[in-house]
C-alpha cells in the first residue's frame, strides 16, 4: 500500500481525473481520482466528494457521477 505521505504529495500535482504516466508512479495499477463523488451511506442523499480517492485504474468506469466506495484504498478530505 502507498504511504500516506506519497498520496499527499501526489494530490496537488495531478490534474483533475487524468492519468499520470507510469514513470511517475510507484504503483502503476493505482490511480488518484480528484473530487470523485461517492455514495457513503444507506440513505439516498448520503454522499461525499473527497479531495482525493485512491483506487485501481478503471474502478469508476461506467459509474456516472456517484460511485459506491467498494474497493477504494484510501480517501483524503
Amino acid at each position: 500500500m502507498m504511504p500516506v505521505e506519497d498520496f499527499e504529495a501526489l494530490g496537488p500535482r495531478l490534474p483533475r481525473d487524468r492519468d499520470v504516466g507510469a514513470e511517475q508512479r510507484q504503483r502503476p495499477e493505482l490511480r488518484l481520482y480528484r473530487a470523485r463523488g461517492l455514495r457513503v451511506g444507506g440513505a439516498r442523499n448520503d454522499r461525499a466528494r473527497p479531495d482525493g480517492t485512491l483506487a485501481r485504474v478503471g474502478r469508476f468506469a461506467g459509474d456516472g457521477e456517484w460511485s459506491s466506495p467498494e474497493h477504494i484504498l484510501m480517501t483524503r478530505s
